[in-house]
């Protein structure tokens, strides 16, 4: 199940007290989750993406790699279940990489 967080909680996940970070972050960091607006005046961020994200900088900073393949392990490790249009982008992507399709090593 897909859900929506809103910006003190997602600045909260990130570290940080202040609720305007995220929007900053939504701004200046290329790498940083979009923001989706759901109705007028109801703004928040995809819970799985933020700690998507979070995993990705760990990962980085830790010098290993994060890739489509490893989410299914990172999930169960977490004990989540995958969305399934999540599973079905990392099937297509190894249906791509194993039919020879280009694929960042």
């Amino acid at each position: 199940m897909t859900r929506i967080i809103r910006d003190l909680l997602t600045a909260n996940k990130l570290g940080y007290k202040s609720r305007a970070t995220p929007w900053r972050k939504a701004k200046s960091d290329p790498d940083f989750p979009q923001p989706v607006k759901i109705s007028e005046g109801l703004t928040g961020w995809i819970e799985q993406e933020i700690d998507d994200y979070l995993a990705a900088k760990i990962a980085k900073a830790r010098g290993e790699k994060i890739d489509q393949h490893n989410e299914p392990r990172i999930a169960k490790a977490r004990g989540e279940k995958l969305d399934r249009h999540i599973e079905l982008k990392i099937a297509e992507a190894r249906g791509a990489h194993r039919a020879g399709g280009s694929r960042d090593a």
